[in-house]
């Protein structure tokens, strides 16, 4: 036999203990939070649970306090408790017509952990499993499995004027299947959205859609696991996106699908940010894509990100596109990122050739091909002049032991309309030697359609003590070289210093080998400095 309690039967009984604590009605204590059991919510999943779901969240609203002083929405008292389970719903928990009296900030609903309670979202329509009509602010949701079955309805829908921010997701997995598993619209605001430590294993046309207003911003994802083969996310409007320590695992779309899709060739200032860090990428076939990208300013950084994992069976994949249409584009820059795959920049339209777009790879590992010029693809519609200068330094490309493939470049700077370039300067040495001896030849490969300007063979007096003659010549890899710098004399202890103004380009894989020589045969050769100087 059950006893049967009314909370306020039990009278003023419960007592905190301590310095300071007052006696209360256990009533008070035990409906300082309320879960769904307690509205007739069956965690087996047999029963449709979706009536005592709902009843929680009419209970919150219920008990929300008034607009007070210096706030001007209502304020939330509840966190709703989803104990171990798994719970049928078969309509929405918040339906659009909840919280009509007034914009609420604050309602949470915690679950035991990501596995332990699921919500299975088994529609009967086509309303979203969360309608959130303008109406809340600062909602939460702490370890909670949610389940879709229906390509057709939302996990979130969230249309905004100006209310609906600061959502956050911690511990939470979305699974099964959905439309979208958050879709943003609305005129303003619906920002702030925050998914921390999860798990992303489900079917979507994409999780997060941003179709609104350039007011839409600040979507941060961290430590979570993407792994399944849609889209992560669309941005028509709206940006300001932060990925931070995450992993795509498992990528392998049956169809050609970018994670990021970044459109729109109008935005408003302080938009276009988007920011990847620390994030693993598992790129299974051809049809695996990272980011595509038409936005017309702004900046888009990728830093410590890995995506070489499947290089080794994976070819003819591009894994990013950008493209500029008349107009700069944003700031873009890898740094520190293992890259498989080409990148492609594409400039449209008859003046973009007016502008300077900024494109850089800092300290980055090409994993799939050897030299720049293989990884980049450019393209344009108008005018050659279009074509963004794209800046490689301190990267490396997959080239074997021993070819010395030289990476840093300026590539397109020879045809953009305005190509900015720099110096650089590479010494040739041997193994264990300053230069070849011997008879020996030591080489390097620049990238090609470089332009050498300078070289300089040097050997400060005394840095040796053969008396003998020297003969070093630097030159092109062709069948009839073309000499570039030549140190010759008697004797070698005596030292040399030889320089040579250049211009020339580097435009045949048999010009931009560049070889040193030891005509003479020589050993103890000392001190050498033999300095190659390109720009592009």
């Amino acid at each position: 036999m059950t006893a049967s309690y009314n909370l306020s039967q039990l009278g003023s009984n419960y007592l905190q203990g301590g310095s300071g604590s007052v006696a209360r009605t256990t009533a008070s204590k035990l409906q300082e939070i309320v879960s769904v059991l307690d509205f007739g919510a069956d965690p087996t999943g047999v029963s449709d649970s979706t009536t005592a779901f709902q009843a929680a969240v009419a209970y919150a609203n219920s008990i929300a306090l008034g607009v007070m002083t210096g706030n001007s929405n209502r304020t939330g008292q509840l966190k709703i408790i989803i104990p171990s389970g798994q719970y049928k719903i078969t309509d929405s928990i918040i339906k659009s017509t909840d919280f009509a009296s007034g914009r609420t900030a604050g309602i949470v609903f915690e679950g035991s952990g990501n596995y332990l309670s699921t919500i299975n979202y088994v529609p009967s329509g086509s309303n979203p499993l969360f309608y959130n009509n303008d109406k809340l602010l600062f909602l939460r949701f702490y370890g909670i499995r949610f389940y879709g079955t229906s390509a057709s309805v939302d996990l979130l829908y969230s249309y905004s004027t100006g209310g609906p921010q600061d959502h956050r997701f911690v511990d939470c997995v979305f699974d099964g299947t959905w439309r979208y598993g958050v879709n943003l619209t609305g005129t303003n605001t619906n920002s702030e959205f925050s998914f921390e430590k999860s798990s992303f294993v489900g079917t979507w046309t994409v999780f997060l859609l941003s179709v609104g207003s350039d007011q839409f911003l600040n979507y941060w994802f961290t430590q979570c696991k993407y792994w399944c083969n849609s889209p992560w996310m669309s941005f028509t409007n709206g940006g300001n996106i932060k990925i931070s320590q995450c992993d795509v695992s498992g990528y392998t779309p049956s169809v050609s699908t970018y994670l990021f899709t970044l459109l729109g060739a109008t935005h408003a200032g302080g938009v276009c940010s988007f920011v990847c860090h620390a994030t693993r990428f598992e790129l299974h076939n051809t049809n695996a894509k990272i980011i595509y990208s038409e936005w017309p300013q702004g900046n888009i950084l990728f830093s410590g990100c890995d995506t070489e994992s499947q290089t080794s069976f994976v070819t003819g994949l591009n894994a990013a596109t950008f493209v500029f249409v008349n107009v700069p584009g944003p700031v873009i820059k890898w740094m520190n990122c293992s890259l498989m795959g080409t990148h492609t920049y594409t400039a449209g339209g008859s003046n973009c050739f007016a502008y300077i777009p900024r494109i850089s790879y800092d300290n980055c590992y090409i994993t799939s091909y050897a030299r720049p010029e293989q990884f980049l693809l450019t393209t344009y519609s108008v005018n050659s002049g279009g074509q963004p200068v794209v800046n490689f330094k301190n990267c490396r490309g997959s080239s074997g032991a021993s070819t010395y493939e030289t990476f840093d470049s300026d590539q397109n700077w020879a045809v953009a309309a305005r190509g900015l370039t720099s110096r650089k300067v590479v010494r040739v040495g041997g193994a264990s030697t300053s230069g070849p001896v011997s008879g020996s030849t030591e080489s390097v490969q620049l990238p090609l359609n470089s332009v050498i300007t300078k070289v300089w063979l040097n050997n400060p007096a005394g840095s040796s003590t053969n008396y003998g003659p020297y003969n070093f010549v630097i030159r092109t890899n062709e069948a009839s070289p073309t000499v570039l710098g030549t140190a010759t004399g008697n004797p070698l202890a005596n030292g040399y210093a030889v320089t040579a103004d250049l211009f020339f380009i580097c435009n045949s894989d048999l010009k931009r080998q560049i070889n040193v020589v030891d005509v003479q045969n020589i050993t103890n050769i000392g001190t050498n400095y033999f300095l190659i100087e390109y720009i592009g």
